[in-house]
């Protein structure tokens, strides 16, 4: 089948008989996408489903309604009848209850990355309020063990990539002047960037900071509740034993939570985007691939009935999911061509909505749960990476004068750990981790960053 996809493609590129080819590619490239994803609701389906009956993922309240949602629309149009109307209306809901859980995931890491900064505030101050007992070698004897696990490897990317984890670890005593300087050099680089990518990188910096703001945040009530502990705890005074141990107690706590809810999400929106796939492209799926998806269809059925067996249930569809996966990779190229060349014509010949229903199953499976499956937000009017970048400075320069010291350099060290690596020499790293250890006057502080630091250079 993959060498039919290929033939059409390889028609298409040429233009050769497009009023022909073009309606079979689609037929062909919709039953490739369509019956990869039925494939993939069938096992993500059993995954989740015996995951929540086993509760090892908990849902709450929302997303358990979502989950019966999603159930109800299953049962109604893919093991259903098909009918035209109905299933035109369940993929609009289905769209909308998977926006709904990419902005819960968008409030869950906006509040995993401030749950982070705490967490690097609560390591350093463990051994002040636990007693840890440690032995500090010499200043010297520390850099040369992180250099050398630094430059162990001659690959560069490896070497960069250690590079970010010590100045995220390190103890970060840093001018604010100099950690802009950073932050300028690193926009400088999205010069020639397209638009989407110095927006992207723009979030990526505020979520490290920890100052990206969503709207939906202020209905997580306990991830505020335990949020707001640990901003009350300063973590200055020396006997304050409990104030610690209640601030660690919200950190695993909002960090569980974070977890558990960001799990089922994940497993939700990945059912979604399956359910959507089907329900997008089997309207115009070829005869052999309608004929194949119905015993599949038999299949979730009685996986969707509680009271079957389901022993054996999956046996018949060992090996399908590679041979649909090359028909797609396949498919994907040609698909690629056409809407950057063709688009017209699929018009013409009255393919744009199953075309376009292809165009958002690529997307969908493109290993994003959460892409975009239009690309309306390209059409908005573009600030420049000037405005970008000074925005940015301003917010987080203001931002930083409010905090105590302790949550700045946890911050900063979250930033630096995004940017592309500054340093143009190994000497230039050396002095930093020696000017990081020199400076730094905890002995605690400067013990429990090594440690991390070693344990992620290993």
């Amino acid at each position: 089948m993959a060498r039919e996809i290929r033939e059409l493609a390889s028609d298409i590129k040429a233009k050769r008989r497009l009023e022909e080819v073009l309606p079979e590619f689609v037929s062909e490239a919709a039953s490739a996408y369509g019956s990869l994803a039925l494939v993939n609701l069938l096992m993500e389906y059993a995954t989740f489903s015996g995951a929540v009956e086993e509760g090892t993922v908990t849902l709450n309240e929302k997303q358990q309604k979502a989950k019966e949602e999603t159930d109800n629309i299953i049962k109604d149009c893919i093991i259903g009848d098909y009918d035209p109307e109905k299933n035109k209306e369940a993929v609009k809901k289905l769209i909308y209850l998977r926006e709904g859980l990419k902005n819960d995931m968008e409030t869950i890491t906006t509040f995993a990355d401030r749950f982070l900064i705490y967490e690097y505030i609560m390591n350093r101050l463990e051994p002040k309020y636990e007693g840890t007992e440690f032995t500090l070698q010499s200043d010297d004897d520390i850099a040369r063990e992180i250099l050398g696990r630094i430059f162990s490897s001659d690959d560069n990317n490896i070497i960069n990539e250690k590079i970010r984890e010590m100045v995220s670890q390190l103890p970060v005593r840093m001018t604010r002047g100099k950690f802009t300087d950073h932050i300028s050099e690193a926009f400088s680089l999205y010069r020639e960037a397209d638009p989407k990518s110095l927006r992207s990188f723009d979030y990526m910096l505020r979520s490290a900071a920890g100052i990206y703001t969503c709207e939906r945040e202020k209905e997580e009530t306990e991830l505020n509740e335990c949020l707001k502990a640990l901003e009350e705890f300063t973590g200055d005074a020396e006997g304050d034993m409990d104030a610690y141990f209640d601030a660690k107690s919200a950190l695993y706590k909002g960090t569980q939570t974070i977890k558990d809810s960001s799990e089922a999400i994940s497993d939700l929106t990945t059912v979604v985007n399956a359910a959507l796939t089907v329900m997008l492209t089997r309207p115009y799926f070829s005869l052999p691939a309608e004929k194949e998806a119905k015993k599949n269809v038999e299949i979730l059925k009685k996986l969707m009935d509680s009271d079957e067996n389901l022993d054996g249930l999956f046996s018949g569809l060992e090996g399908k999911m590679e041979l649909l996966s090359d028909r797609v990779n396949e498919a994907g190229k040609a698909v690629d061509h056409i809407n950057e060349n063709l688009k017209d014509r699929v018009a013409e010949l009255m393919l744009s909505t199953a075309f376009n229903g292809i165009l958002a199953a690529e997307r969908l499976g493109e290993g994003n749960l959460y892409a975009d499956l239009t690309d309306e937000n390209e059409n908005e009017e573009e600030l420049t990476l000037e405005e970008v970048r000074d925005t940015f400075i301003k917010d987080i320069s203001e931002h930083m004068a409010q905090i105590s010291q302790k949550k700045k350099r946890a911050m900063m060290a979250a930033v630096l750990k995004e940017l592309p690596v500054f340093f143009e020499s190994r000497t230039a790293v050396m002095d930093y981790v020696r000017a990081s250890l020199e400076s730094c006057r905890d002995d605690g502080e400067k013990y429990i960053s090594v440690e991390l630091l070693l344990d992620c250079l290993d």
